[in-house]
């Protein structure tokens, strides 16, 4: 893998339309903590979870493809 610093630049963080789905990607752990779902949504002001666990889906699906298991974003 090659780092950002290869290419001269510092790494980028996410797009803000995708950052809500990072932060609780993160906030459950790498993973979909379906148990979590629904308090983070309140505790965060999520009003869209269909949106959330479109995202949550791809970034799971994106991280096994290229890492082969779970891990943080």
């Amino acid at each position: 893998m090659t780092s950002a610093a290869h290419f001269g630049g510092d790494p980028v963080g996410p797009d803000s339309d995708i950052a809500w789905i990072v932060e609780v990607w993160n906030l459950m752990g790498g993973q979909i903590d379906w148990n979590a779902l629904e308090p983070l949504c309140e505790m965060l002001g999520i009003n869209d979870p269909d949106a959330l666990v479109r995202g949550l889906v791809q970034l799971r699906n994106h991280f096994r493809d290229v890492n082969g298991g779970p891990v943080r974003a």
